[in-house]
């Protein structure tokens, strides 16, 4: 079967070919359901692109045959005015795809550069609410807490302010909020570890400090932006 129509399309008129004869070609799988579309314009070109199956077509038969009407029939019209090539949609559905993902990235970036920026600010009230500027020998508004080894591997991790002075190491938590205070002298162990209460992040060491309390030992982890200029800061603040 093959049906011939003069259309317009992009460029001056051209001949449409539809034929049964491609089913079997390299590029249609043997299908009642394909065919081949070819446009040939006015100077002679043909444009082999346009090899759709049925479902790609964006506009079915206007007679609506069903397949073996179109194995069959003598003449069947199509209105080309509105067929599309498959290709093209799918760029357009990649391009906006991508749009969307840079739109959230974004979206997310800036949603985490201003809770940062939040965080620290909270971090430097309380910190400035608890101590005077002089005491406070080394700070982090965003350091991230590993837990009390006495609560166990069930509690939440979070981030906080970390303030080392002469006398403390000074915890306290966004959320759930909550303070810790070790004194200096009850520090038994300063060092670095790679893991606490089985939680780590790989690449990064975690500040890890051993203490005493009324109940006995304890010890508490931290993700700090410079785990080696804490461990040595709090030695030398022990020292004095």
């Amino acid at each position: 079967m093959i049906d011939r129509a003069i259309v317009e399309v992009s460029c001056t008129p051209v001949e449409v070919v539809i034929t049964q004869e491609h089913f079997c070609s390299q590029d249609l799988a043997c299908s009642d359901d394909c065919f081949y579309l070819s446009i040939a314009c006015a100077a002679g070109t043909v444009d082999p692109s346009y090899a759709f199956r049925r479902c790609q077509i964006a506009k079915q038969p206007l007679n609506q045959p069903s397949h073996r009407d179109l194995a069959t029939a003598e003449h069947v019209n199509f209105d080309v005015r509105e067929w599309h090539d498959p290709m093209n949609d799918s760029t357009l559905e990649l391009l906006i795809t991508v749009g969307i993902i840079i739109g959230v990235g974004g979206l997310l970036a800036l949603f985490f550069t201003l809770l940062s920026r939040q965080l620290e600010t909270t971090g430097r009230e309380r910190m400035q609410a608890r101590f005077p500027t002089q005491q406070i020998l080394r700070s982090e508004m965003t350091a991230n807490f590993f837990g009390l080894e006495s609560r166990g591997r069930g509690q939440i991790r979070g981030n906080g302010v970390l303030v080392l002075t002469p006398e403390e190491l000074w915890f306290s938590q966004f959320a759930p909020r909550g303070n810790i205070s070790i004194p200096l002298p009850q520090i038994m162990q300063v060092r670095l570890v790679n893991a606490h209460l089985g939680k780590r992040i790989l690449g990064r060491k975690l500040l890890y400090v051993r203490f005493q309390t009324p109940e006995g030992t304890d010890a508490a982890a931290w993700v700090v932006e410079d785990a080696e200029g804490w461990q040595a800061a709090i030695r030398v603040a022990q020292a004095y």
